[in-house]
Parts: structure tokens; C-alpha cells; sequence
């Protein structure tokens, strides 16, 4: 073999070679799972021989301030202004934002070339996408398991109604929990004003059924002000009670039970023993005790309310848990709709999403409407889904065939009264859900959209996990799909079967009818030509000539455009 065919073998070695370090780190990347194995799968990955890597680091930022840290690395890294090597930094991005820095290290002598910037930026951007990936899904587990821990406590406090029985038992846990003599727990009376004791545990006197003003004592201080309150003295505190005069009480911890900003209660905890204070860290277990103890009051004085309120929350679980699962879009969409008619009880609705870049509605979902309005564009304002687009509050419209906004899309169906809420994350407008009426009589009421409410930001939270995971996917596809045309046209040498395989992949690839590929050769001025025409047409051809320095061009046929042109 000659020298040159010596060289030749050895280049297209050294090609597949890091086509194959390239697909590796990728599928590394893609297979990792968390944080920490993303981080380690990156760098590793790049100190294959193939880069030609010496070290590589990656740093990401704290979760409050955006001073990275080194999280992995592989090879000798060194940090420091000291450090005699040549460094290659991108940085991370999860959309606008930073979230931190790879670092690629080489020797001096070795300077980086374009090749090397392209591998680097493209590890940087998949380390980014598989990152904000891991912490999504982390996001998403810790917030399943607190939510499994509000549930589990609301169901053991749902299960008593009783309004006495069931505050005994959360201020008993209270001050087992907390380790204390005793306590009280009041509740605010709002017709008369006043703190009404109603449960006691272990104290001197038991003062169920004690009135109390507001400002009155450590209760009524808590109730007047609605904060916590440490008194490590008692009997020396000159805002004391008279009602509690009794030298027993020494150390004092009091909570307010609240629920929003409205005052529901107060509970208690005390001390008998002069040598014992409390910390913060007893006012942080009260404290929690007194969110429950709020909710307590309210099931036992609202039982149907709260009934309702709890069917209404059980579904919206049961929504989340079958939404969070679906990932295909599509599906998602109608599983959303479907699930929104069936908590509000309605007629019918439909779901729109919001296309940012040409400031519109399009209707993806529809659900028992007259019409399947799905494909149907509205402008921002235009109807009662166009007007919440536009101005991000909810709407209800009693009677929309009277309403000045209708949209004219509308004007001859059985519609009666309407309901639109957007689905926004956090000021981004994700699309619209809309809900109707036929029933003349039946209007939307508070309570309709309450409900609508909760469940449209989870809802809006799903739609945009699930259109992000259709990009990813797609992208996932799309480069999936050049790497398999580069790794199976880099081992083929004869020139009519590369340019009918590029051609073939190239339209199995953007899903087009047809196209044509042909290479110029400068000195003889003709062509080669490589022809993928739609199927049951006229066979492939090749015009043959030399091939020698020649440039190559490509264009594929729209389906409605002759096959040559």
C-alpha cells in the first residue's frame, strides 16, 4: 500500500474513531441519572483519547447565588492562576440563565483548535439540557414527598369531625412532641371577638370554655398580632392574663392559628419547671402543629365544606398524579380537558395553546362542543379565551350569547354561560382553558372557579413539561438520525452508492416526497447526479463523469413541484 493510502486509512480511522467518542458521550449523558451521575458522565466522557482532553472540569452555581463550585472532573485538573495550561471554558445554560461552567484543560504546548471548541460547546449544551432534566425530576420527587406528607396528616385529622375530641388529640401530640407540662388551645369566635379555650392538657386549672379578648394574655397577644411569641418568664411578663396568675406557669410558648391572613385560633404550650426555656426550634415544631390545628377547625366547623374541598383535592391529585406520567402531548392535551370538564361537572370545553411566536391561540383540545374547533387560530382579545389570553385573569360570563366580546366563531351554538382561565407559569402564558354551559339556568360560580383555579396552574406546569420533553424527543431524533447517516455512509467508498444514501436519508429525514443531489466537476463541467423521486415515479438515475475537486449541491422537491427542475 502506498503511503498516501497509508494516510488516507489513518485519517477516516481517526474520524470514526471520534464519531464513536462523540455517540459515546452522548448516550453516557443520556443514560445518566441525576445530578451528580450527569456532572460525572460529562467529564468522563471527554477525557476520552479521541478529544484529546487533557483535564476537564465542571462547576455549577449554587442554588441562591451564582458562585460556581467544582462539582466533577477527570484528568489532572488544576485551578488557580497558577496553573501552567491551556483552558477552554463554556459556559452552562439552562434558556437565559447561567448555571455554571465546563472547563476543558490541555497542555500549553497544545493549543485548541475549532474542532475542539465544537466538541466542548456541544457536551456544554447536552450537559445543560440533562442537568435542568435531573432537577426537574428531583424538583418533582421532593414535592411528591411533602405532598405525601400534608396528605398523610390531613387524612389522620379528616378522620375525626368531632370539634372537641379532634383538638384534644392535636394538642396532646403537641406537647408530647415538644415536651413540655402542658397546654391550651383556643378558637376565635368572629361574631363576638373573643379567643374561646376549648381544648386542655395537664394544666393547673382546666379552663375549657374560657373567654378571652383579644389582647388578653399570651393567647390574645397572638391573636391581636397574629405572631408567634416566646415569653421565658410568665409570671414576670406584664402582659399576663389574671386568669393564669398561678405560679405553676412558668415558661410560655404561644402560636396563632391561621388560615390566609384570617385568624382562626390560638394554641399554647407551657413549662412548669423555672430552669426550662424555649428555643426556636420548639416554635418551629408549635408552629406546625398550629397550621394543622387551623385546618382541624376549620373541617370540624365546616364539615361540608371541607368535604367537598377535600373531594375537590383528591381529584386534582389524581389529575397530577395521570398527568405527570403522560408525556406524549397530544394526549395530554385531551387528558387535561377531559379531566377539567369532570371536576367542574360542565357541559363541554376546550384548550388552547399559546403560540408565542405569531401571537395567537390554537384551539388543540376540544371536548362535547357543537363544533370541533380544533386547528382554529384566535387573535389575543378575541373572544372570552382571547380576552384572558390577553389580559392573564380568569373570566365567567353568565350569559355569553349577550356578551359584547364573543367571538363571531361562536354566535350560532348552544352556548349559555362561559368560564376561561389562562395557564400561565408564572408570567408566561402557556394556553387557555376554556369551560361552557348549554343549561340557560346554570351559571359558573365562585366555587367553579376556585376549582379551575387550582387546577390550572398544575395543568399548565404538564402541557409545558410535555411540549418540552415532544422538543427534546424530537431533537433527540434529529441528531440521532445524522449520526446514523454519518457512522453508515463513513465506511462506503463508491460514489454512486454514497450520493443515492445521502440523498435517501436526507428525505426520509425532513419527511418530503422527493430530491435530487449533484456534484459539479469544474474541469469537465458536468455533472453527477443522485435522484430520489416520490415513490411510483420514474427510477433513480445517475449522469456519470468524473468527479475529481468537485463541489456538491443538494435541493429537495416540495411534493406539489415536478421532480426535476
Amino acid at each position: 500500500m502506498s503511503a498516501r493510502g497509508r494516510v488516507e486509512m489513518t485519517g477516516t480511522s481517526a474520524i470514526a474513531r471520534l464519531r464513536s467518542a462523540l455517540l459515546g458521550l452522548s448516550t453516557r449523558i443520556a443514560e445518566a441519572r441525576g445530578e451528580d451521575e450527569v456532572c460525572k458522565s460529562v467529564v468522563e466522557g471527554l477525557r476520552t483519547e479521541a478529544f484529546g482532553f487533557d483535564a476537564v472540569g465542571l462547576y455549577l452555581a449554587g442554588s441562591s447565588a451564582f458562585d460556581p463550585r467544582l462539582k466533577a472532573s477527570a484528568g489532572p485538573f488544576g485551578t488557580g492562576a497558577s496553573v501552567a495550561v491551556s483552558e477552554l471554558k463554556l459556559p452552562l445554560k439552562v434558556g437565559q440563565s447561567a448555571i455554571g461552567e465546563l472547563v476543558v484543560q490541555r497542555d500549553r504546548t497544545r493549543a485548541f483548535e475549532k474542532g475542539d471548541m465544537e466538541i466542548a460547546a456541544a457536551a456544554a449544551s447536552q450537559a445543560s439540557i440533562a442537568i435542568a432534566r435531573a432537577r426537574l425530576i428531583e424538583a418533582e420527587r421532593t414535592r411528591t414527598t411533602e405532598q405525601r406528607a400534608l396528605l398523610d396528616t390531613l387524612q389522620d385529622l379528616s378522620g375525626e369531625l368531632e370539634l372537641e375530641r379532634l383538638l384534644q388529640i392535636v394538642l396532646e401530640r403537641a406537647v408530647s412532641l415538644l415536651g413540655v407540662t402542658g397546654g391550651e388551645l383556643a378558637v376565635f369566635d368572629e361574631e363576638s371577638e373573643e379567643l374561646v379555650v376549648l381544648a386542655s392538657h395537664n394544666m393547673p386549672t382546666d379552663a375549657v370554655g374560657t373567654r378571652m379578648q383579644l389582647g388578653e394574655g399570651a393567647m390574645g397577644h397572638a391573636g391581636i398580632t397574629h405572631e408567634s411569641l416566646i415569653i421565658p418568664n410568665y409570671q414576670a411578663w406584664e402582659g399576663r392574663s389574671p386568669q393564669y396568675t398561678d405560679a405553676v406557669v412558668q415558661a410560655v410558648m404561644v402560636a396563632p392559628l391561621m388560615i390566609g391572613s384570617r385568624l382562626v385560633g390560638a394554641i399554647a404550650s407551657v413549662h412548669s419547671d423555672p430552669t426550662r426555656e424555649f428555643g426556636e426550634a420548639d416554635l418551629r415544631l408549635l408552629n406546625l402543629f398550629a397550621a394543622q390545628s387551623a385546618i382541624a377547625i376549620e373541617n370540624a366547623r365546616l364539615y361540608s365544606a371541607e368535604r367537598e374541598r377535600a373531594s375537590e383535592q383528591q381529584a386534582l391529585i389524581d389529575t397530577l398524579a395521570d398527568l405527570s406520567a403522560e408525556l406524549e402531548l397530544t394526549k395530554l392535551l385531551d387528558s387535561v380537558l377531559r379531566r377539567a370538564t369532570a371536576l367542574l361537572g360542565i357541559d363541554a370545553g376546550e384548550l388552547a395553546i399559546y403560540e408565542e411566536d405569531k401571537k395567537e391561540l390554537v384551539i388543540v383540545a376540544s371536548h362535547n362542543m357543537p363544533t370541533d374547533e380544533r386547528g382554529t387560530r384566535m387573535a389575543l382579545g378575541e373572544g372570552a379565551m382571547g380576552h384572558v389570553a390577553e389580559t392573564h385573569e380568569p373570566l365567567c360570563i353568565p350569559r355569553y350569547q349577550e356578551w359584547e366580546g364573543r367571538s363571531g366563531k361562536y354566535t350560532q351554538t348552544e352556548i349559555q354561560s362561559a368560564m376561561a382561565m389562562p395557564l400561565l407559569i408564572g408570567s408566561r402564558l402557556v394556553g387557555v382553558i376554556g369551560s361552557v354551559h348549554s343549561d340557560a339556568r346554570r351559571e359558573f360560580s365562585e366555587a367553579d372557579l376556585r376549582k379551575l383555579a387550582m387546577f390550572a396552574p398544575q395543568a399548565a406546569l404538564a402541557i409545558d413539561k410535555a411540549r418540552l420533553f415532544e422538543a427534546e424527543k424530537r431533537r433527540a431524533a434529529e441528531q440521532q438520525a445524522v449520526l446514523d447517516t454519518m457512522r453508515d455512509l463513513s465506511g462506503e467508498l463508491e460514489l454512486s452508492k454514497v450520493l443515492h444514501g445521502v440523498i435517501e436519508r436526507a428525505v426520509a429525514l425532513l419527511g418530503v416526497a422527493g430530491g435530487e443531489l449533484a456534484t459539479f466537476d469544474q474541469t469537465s463541467a458536468r455533472r453527477w447526479r443522485a435522484s430520489r423521486p416520490p415513490r411510483a415515479r420514474r427510477a433513480p438515475s445517475i449522469a456519470r463523469g468524473s468527479t475529481s475537486d468537485a463541489t456538491a449541491s443538494a435541493s429537495l422537491q416540495p411534493r406539489s413541484c415536478s421532480p426535476r427542475w
